[in-house]
């Protein structure tokens, strides 16, 4: 069985497209795949794959960790996708936008939930052949379009 580590604090902010998208690959690796994959959330021991869902700090000092088998990482954002979104003075906006692609260039494999984002990465010197495209899960029995008597009862 294969071991997959993930990592994420997406669900942590309620609301967030990111937070629903890992909840959702969560529970179809459990429900689909569980005789094949041993899934485990947030665990700092060995593992065959580590797949990073979000760009924390202590993560990226994790990726250096011999134990982490094959490192993958969804990209959800890019530095130019966050302008307008995250208010910093100039030089804190460097440090942070320089982290984002070197969390990225430490994964052994990109997942980009846009593919506008594979020509990108490769601007920024991530190996074209390394980046995969995977939209995200979506749910119809949790994202669905509402009736007008179910949108007025809100």
């Amino acid at each position: 069985m294969i071991k997959i580590n993930m990592f994420s604090k997406a669900d942590t902010v309620q609301g967030q497209g990111v937070g629903s998208a890992y909840n959702e690959l969560i529970g179809l690796l459990r429900k689909n795949l569980s005789n094949e994959f041993q899934v485990t959330i947030n665990q700092y021991s060995q593992s065959d794959i580590t797949h990073y869902h979000t760009i924390n700090p202590t993560y990226f000092i994790n990726s250096f960790s011999k134990n982490r088998g094959r490192k993958i990482g969804y990209v959800h954002f890019l530095p130019e996708t966050l302008e307008g979104s995250i208010k910093l003075p100039s030089g804190a906006k460097t440090v942070l936008y320089k982290y984002v692609i070197d969390f990225y260039k430490r994964m052994d494999q990109i997942v980009v939930v846009n593919p506008i984002f594979i020509d990108k990465l490769t601007n920024y010197g991530i190996d074209r052949s390394n980046i995969k495209y995977i939209p995200n899960f979506v749910s119809k029995s949790v994202f669905y379009e509402q009736t007008d008597a179910q949108k007025k009862a809100i």
